[in-house]
């Protein structure tokens, strides 16, 4: 079945949509890597090569040092882990959907039958259940819980792909693993970071990348 995803632009080749300066993953980042016959889905690590426990540690914690809201802890794993396959394999995504783009009067419309794995559902249901909701609730018990706190994280998603990757940048076929996206990549891209930050007010079911971020969101 097909699904519409945002309203976005025409032709999907000869827009110039294009991808981030440095998609090279600082070590404390959450990344991914495949395991045996490329399949991405098997290993989800942490990226922390060439450094022991202790530096490991070190560097995880000065990602996140001094006072933030700790949605923030929860938001870089949420993406990533769930719905940024395509940032780290995107040759091996290319080919598993369509996508066309075109303009229609004021609105730049995005069609395309693009769905995360089984893996990666499971993966989002196991982080709602065990992380999210238990998080929620402490927060609400203890009163810390701000009453924006979905469109704060909402916003936190949106920037997840956009400080890792420059949609916008120049492709350079001996460039960086973003600057070598295809631009099928980069509109997918594009869909995931306007899905994430828009809250809708009806779930558009046949769309798994709606339906799985609003889940986000019910809790």
């Amino acid at each position: 079945m097909r699904q519409t995803a945002d309203r976005i632009a025409a032709d999907a080749d000869a827009s110039r949509l294009a991808v981030t300066a440095r998609c090279e993953l600082p070590d404390c980042f959450v990344g991914e890597r495949a395991a045996a016959r490329d399949d991405a889905d098997v290993a989800l690590l942490v990226n922390v090569a060439g450094r022991d426990a202790d530096a490991a540690a070190a560097v995880r914690i000065l990602a996140f040092a001094g006072r933030h809201d700790p949605l923030l802890d929860l938001t870089k794993p949420l993406f990533h882990n769930v719905f940024a396959r395509w940032m780290y394999f995107p040759e091996q995504v290319s080919n598993e959907f369509d996508l066309s783009v075109y303009i229609s009067s004021s609105e730049i419309n995005i069609d395309h039958n693009y769905c995360p794995t089984k893996l990666r559902e499971e993966i989002l249901l196991s982080k709602l259940k065990n992380v999210l909701k238990p998080l929620l609730q402490h927060l609400r018990e203890n009163k810390l819980l701000s009453p924006d706190w979905q469109q704060y994280l909402r916003s936190a998603l949106l920037c997840c792909p956009l400080l890792t990757v420059n949609l916008f940048a120049e492709s350079n076929p001996s460039g960086t693993l973003a600057e070598k996206y295809s631009t099928k990549i980069k509109w997918l891209g594009f869909v995931m970071t306007m899905t994430a930050a828009s809250a809708a007010s009806k779930v558009n079911e046949s769309d798994t990348i709606h339906r799985m971020f609003s889940q986000i969101f019910e809790l």
